[in-house]
């Protein structure tokens, strides 16, 4: 097991196809995702995902330093908002949000509040991933993500 502290952006896209693939398949998301033989907690990719997002947004290719993080303090709560479509910009500033929550507290956000209300952390994981996945097939990053 290699213990790998900086990841390139395609190594976060491609996990995000897996746990897009695991929660499509099983309507719950897997425990961990393996990037290069190291197991990352469903924090820990929601950080990757969200910093990878954000970069992609900013043009930025820089590889991305892992972060140990915990769950959230409640990880099933359920919160309200009504279903619709977050726009790019829109995701871009949640990803932005979700970074600097887990480098402030070391555990994810219980949900992160947008336009359309509050998207609970299973919801964030599984946006991100649907976001980084459409990245991956396309080249581009969506207008939207529907949730």
């Amino acid at each position: 097991t290699t213990n790998s502290t900086e990841l390139t952006i395609k190594q976060v896209t491609n996990a995000a196809g897996k746990v897009k693939r695991y929660y499509d398949n099983h309507g719950v998301l897997p425990d961990y995702v393996i990037i290069d033989d190291t197991k990352y907690s469903m924090s820990e990719f929601l950080y990757l995902a969200s910093q990878a997002s954000d970069q992609i947004i900013s043009g930025s290719t820089s590889t991305i330093t892992t972060v140990t993080s915990e769950l959230p303090s409640q990880p099933n709560a359920t919160y309200d908002y009504t279903s619709g479509n977050i726009s790019k910009s829109d995701y871009k500033v949640m990803a932005k949000k979700i970074v600097i929550f887990i480098e402030k507290y070391g555990r994810a956000p219980n949900y992160v509040a947008c336009s359309l209300g509050q998207i609970s952390y299973t919801k964030l994981i599984d946006m991100f991933a649907r976001i980084l996945n459409f990245y991956n097939i396309y080249g581009r990053l969506p207008n939207y993500v529907s949730v």
